[in-house]
């Protein structure tokens, strides 16, 4: 501490820098922890995945068979994985259900599931839910996995960290502190009040720019001021009188400074606001999102299109969004581009090609924007794949039969009015053939309504083998 109790300059910057090291090393190794432990999380899901899908066939045979014993064994097997910590089998029935966990694991305890559907082909070749199988485990599986690597990762991260200390605080006393002490001794015994001649310093054995031209400086100084005290003295009384008017001058003017910068420090700050809510409100949208040119270059993406269209951060081309429309669509997104330019919103739809092959129909919506004085063209793109599936089913509910797949009432109104409407314009006649299925109520009645919509099912089979599409 010096005289007036501000701590060393050495000291301080060593402190600062450790700090923010320290705080930059702590979030890296949380951040590499949370990493190891995602990924870890990843690989133990894929391997409850793929020993689902190996023991599948085995649980499928047992429980079409109703071989209890072979279930048990099964379990057994799974259970002892390294992964698996408990499983659960059942049919669609609760009389064949097999539930066993690892020694030493409570069942109920499990936090980490996958779950199988199993199924068999049925009649007329429909598959026929035969039940379930669902995987277990916990994060202990995760933690035991991580436990070495974690460790390592927080003894390398304290080996470094003492070791920039000790580089830090080596470098900054011999280089800075031992020069600034020195430096200081020397000027506080110099008396320049009687001084005849100017006295000079030097700045010792470690010679850098910086602490020479301190030295420099300050000898000139020294020169200055021994050769101007005197005028000093004459003009005190004047520069007093001056100082004043100056110092009543700058006041007001700082007043002003200060006002102005107040207010462009508000701008600046809501600028930055502004901006940072626009980029985290851009990479919030789980759809896709691009900033294009009237060519359809892409300026801007959000992370969720460079996901599914595998652009990379470091792809710093330009590149086109028709590069990653379906070829039949191009033209038609083409003509929405260029009516956003010329009436500032257009819409369409059309296929995307993802970076996994994976064809999706997407609703575009464009809106014409301005970026440094250049039109642009905001697009956001929403997957719609679900709503033309919903659609689908639908239609298929309305028009054909859920049990049997054959065309219901409604199909038969509109086919038969298109029918008589081309028969009368062509002078012809039209034949309605009527079924009657003799004995149905009994089939019910007798074997159930199971039985029923087989037979339903079979003849429904029997009608399309016998007639043209």
């Amino acid at each position: 501490m010096n005289a007036n109790g501000g701590a060393p300059l050495a000291s301080t910057l060593v402190r600062k820098v450790f700090s923010i090291y320290v705080l930059v090393a702590v979030v890296l190794t949380c951040v590499q922890i949370g990493v190891e432990y995602r990924n870890t999380y990843l690989q133990v899901l894929e391997e409850l995945n793929s020993t689902a899908r190996a023991f599948e066939p085995g649980v499928s045979d047992a429980l079409w068979n109703y071989q209890r014993s072979l279930l048990e064994s099964i379990a057994q097997g799974v259970v002892n994985g390294r992964v698996v910590t408990a499983v659960d089998i059942g049919g669609d029935s609760e009389k064949l259900r097999v539930t066993m966990a690892h020694p030493g694991q409570r069942f109920d305890a499990q936090d980490i599931s996958k779950r199988i559907d199993l199924s068999r082909l049925g009649t007329g070749g429909v598959p026929k839910s035969i039940g379930f199988m669902t995987l277990y485990s916990n994060h202990h599986v995760i933690i035991e996995r991580l436990k070495i690597g974690v460790i390592l990762i927080v003894i390398a991260a304290a080996i470094k960290t003492i070791g920039l200390w000790l580089i830090i605080v080596f470098f900054a006393n011999h280089l800075l502190a031992k020069p600034l002490r020195r430096f200081t001794e020397q000027i506080g015994s110099l008396d320049l009040t009687n001084a005849t001649e100017a006295p000079r310093i030097t700045v010792g054995p470690v010679r850098h720019q910086e602490l020479m031209y301190l030295g420099d400086a300050f000898n000139d100084l020294t020169s200055k001021v021994v050769a101007n005290e005197q005028e000093l003295k004459q003009l005190t009384a004047t520069l007093e009188k001056r100082v004043e008017e100056r110092t009543a001058e700058l006041s007001d003017k700082n007043s002003a400074l200060e006002a102005e910068i107040v207010v462009r420090e508000e701008a600046e700050r809501a600028m930055i606001r502004q901006r940072d809510f626009s980029q985290a409100l851009i990479n919030s949208i789980p759809e896709i999102f691009f900033l294009s040119t009237h060519t359809g270059n892409i300026v801007m993406l959000n992370p969720n299109s460079k996901q599914v269209l595998g652009i990379s951060e470091n792809d710093k081309s330009l590149r086109s969004i028709l590069d990653f429309i379906a070829p039949a669509d191009r033209e038609r997104v083409d003509v929405m581009l260029q009516t956003v330019f010329a009436r500032g919103e257009a819409t369409c739809e059309a296929e995307m090609v993802f970076a996994d092959t994976r064809v999706i129909p997407h609703y575009f919506v464009g809106h014409l924007t301005s970026v440094d004085d250049t039109p642009h063209a905001i697009v956001v793109g929403i997957d719609i794949k679900a709503r033309r599936e919903a659609e689908e089913r639908m239609r298929q509910l309305a028009l054909y039969d859920s049990l049997t797949n054959l065309p219901n009432r409604a199909t038969l109104y509109d086919r038969l009015k298109h029918t008589l409407a081309a028969a009368k314009r062509r002078r012809e006649m039209v034949g309605v053939l009527f079924l009657d299925l003799d004995g149905f109520k009994q089939i019910n009645d007798q074997a159930g309504h199971d039985t029923g919509d087989a037979v339903l099912r079979e003849v429904a089979q029997r009608l399309k083998d016998a007639v043209r599409a």
